[in-house]
C-alpha cells in the first residue's frame, strides 16, 4: 500500500522521517527504474519499513516482543497511519532473512580472499547450564584492512577434545575455508590440545597448512599470562580470599551496601568508585579489586 507524503499533513513529523530515509528510498526507486524520485513523490512502503525495523532490532539488540508493546505500536502508527503492525514471529523471520543474506555475502568474500584466515575460539558457560562454542575469523582484505567476523556461535554438549574438534571442523567446512586457515588460537586446556591435533590431521589432507601444520596451534598469550599471575598471587591467596569475601559481603544486599557507604562517609574517604569483584579467568580484575580495596 502506498501513499503520497503530501497527503500526510495531519502528521507533520512524517516529513522529517521521510527526509531522513529519502536517500534509501531514492536508491530503491532508481533500482526500479524511477529516476525522478523526490520528496513530493515519496510513497510509504511497508516492506522497506519492516526491513528498517529488523535492522533496528539487530543493531539495538532489542527483543522480538518489543513490537507487541502498545507504546511502540503507537510510535510506529504515528509515524505513518498506513503502517500495519506485525507480530514478533514476523520480525524474527525478517531478522533471519537479513542474517542469511549477510552470511552469503560474507561466505563469498571469504572464498575470494587472497589472504589466509586466522581463527580464535573459546567456550562460554551460561547460567542456564548451557555451554556455547564461538569461532571468530580474522583476515586482511586486499586493501590491507583487518577484519574480525564471528563465524559460529553454537551450543556444545561436551568439553571433550573430539567434540570440540567436530564442532570447529563443521564450521570450517560450512564456510568453505579449509584451504585458507592459517592457524587457530585457543586456550591451553588438555581437551583443546586433543582437539587441535585431531583437527590438524583432518585438515592436512584437504588443505595446504603452513609449514605442514607446525604453526597451526597458537596458544593464547592472555591465558598464559593469567596462569603466570595466578601462580604468583598464590603466595597471597589467603589475604586475597579475605578481601574477596569482604567485597562479596558488602555487595550481597542493598542494606549492606548502604551501611558500607555510611562508613565511607564517617571515615571521610574521598574515593568515589565502587567495589570491584575479581573474576578468576582475568588477572587484571584481581588487580582492580585489590586497588579498590
Amino acid at each position: 500500500m502506498h501513499k503520497d507524503i503530501s497527503s500526510c499533513k495531519k502528521y507533520p513529523h512524517n516529513a522529517d522521517i521521510a527526509q531522513t530515509l529519502l536517500s534509501y528510498f531514492n536508491t530503491t526507486n532508481k533500482e526500479e527504474g524511477d529516476s525522478s524520485s523526490t520528496i513530493s513523490t515519496w510513497r510509504f512502503n511497508q516492506d522497506v519499513t519492516r526491513q528498517l525495523l529488523a535492522d533496528y532490532v539487530i543493531i539495538k539488540q532489542e527483543p522480538f516482543r518489543k513490537v507487541k508493546q502498545l507504546a511502540f505500536k503507537r510510535l510506529l502508527s504515528s509515524m505513518h497511519p498506513l503502517w500495519n503492525n506485525i507480530s514478533r514471529h514476523m520480525v524474527a523471520k525478517d531478522v533471519v532473512k537479513i542474517f542469511n543474506c549477510e552470511k552469503v555475502t560474507l561466505k563469498n568474500n571469504l572464498c575470494n580472499l587472497k589472504s589466509r584466515i586466522a581463527l580464535t575460539t573459546d567456550i562460554w558457560n551460561f547460567i542456564q547450564n548451557i555451554s556455547y562454542l564461538y569461532l571468530t575469523g580474522h583476515y586482511i582484505d586486499k586493501r590491507w584492512v583487518l577484519h574480525k567476523r564471528i563465524l559460529s556461535f553454537v551450543p556444545i554438549s561436551s568439553y571433550r577434545g573430539r567434540e570440540i574438534r567436530k564442532v570447529v571442523e563443521k564450521c570450517i567446512h560450512d564456510w568453505g575455508i579449509e584451504k585458507q586457515v592459517s592457524y587457530i588460537a585457543i586456550d591451553n586446556a588438555n581437551a583443546n590440545d586433543v582437539a587441535i591435533v585431531c583437527l590438524r590431521e583432518s585438515l592436512a589432507d584437504r588443505s595446504d597448512l603452513i609449514l605442514n601444520g607446525k604453526c597451526f596451534h597458537m596458544r593464547c598469550t592472555a591465558h598464559i599470562m593469567n596462569l603466570i599471575v595466578k601462580d604468583d598471587l598464590s603466595e597471597s591467596r589467603d589475604c586475597i580470599s579475605q578481601i574477596c569475601n569482604s567485597v562479596k559481603y558488602v555487595r550481597s544486599s542493598l542494606a549492606r551496601a548502604e551501611a558500607f557507604q555510611r562508613c565511607v562517609k564517617e571515615e571521610r574517604i574521598t574515593y568515589k568508585g565502587g567495589l570491584c569483584l575479581n573474576v578468576v579467568t582475568r588477572w587484571n580484575s584481581t588487580f582492580l579489586m585489590l586497588d579498590d580495596a
